[in-house]
């Protein structure tokens, strides 16, 4: 494939072909242009944010609220549970870093930047940098929710095994649901 070519007076009077050179952008234009348009496309996806932020909310009001007693009667799992929710945000951004320059890379938009006079990083940059602010959201949520649970200072259990058998007197596999269930 040849280059674009034109020719250029000289001090002596001969026209000599010279290439067509585009400019390089300034240091980190791209990476911000990037970083830009991946957060644009994290806001324009409603579902995939509210699941970054929802999921993590949920499963820590699973995990104290709806098993609180069956897993530690005391309590004292909350300190384990946390920081394995906030990694789950992690996990979950990760992820979601990866679909999008899947889609990026599917889609042929990654073919259209290559023509352009890019750093090849820029894209990727700008995917890890907007997923990191995704995640930092997602976790300043959870810590959020667990110091409101601390501070109401309420029992963090609706059902457990051994609240079941506090309540009837006999372990849970011994109560017959059916017959109290009708």
């Amino acid at each position: 494939m040849t280059g674009m070519t034109t020719t250029t007076p000289t001090a002596s009077g001969a026209a000599t072909p010279s290439a067509l050179v585009r400019p390089r952008i300034r240091a980190l234009t791209a990476e911000a242009t990037f970083i830009g348009r991946s957060l644009r496309h994290s806001i324009r996806d409603v579902e995939a944010a509210t699941m970054a932020i929802v999921l993590p909310v949920m499963l820590m009001l699973l995990f104290t609220y709806i098993f609180g007693n069956a897993i530690d009667p005391s309590g004292g799992y909350v300190d384990y549970v946390v920081p394995g929710i906030i990694l789950l945000c992690a996990g979950f951004g990760s992820a979601s870093t990866a679909v999008s320059v899947a889609n990026d890379m599917t889609t042929g938009i990654i073919d259209r930047f290559r023509t352009m006079p890019l750093r090849s990083g820029a894209v990727l940059t700008g995917h890890v940098v907007a997923s990191l602010a995704r995640n930092l959201v997602a976790t300043a949520v959870v810590p959020d929710i667990t110091f409101e649970l601390a501070k109401n200072n309420e029992d963090m259990y609706l059902f457990s095994p051994y609240d079941v058998e506090k309540v009837y007197g006999k372990p849970f596999g011994d109560v017959p649901i059916s017959e109290n269930y009708r």
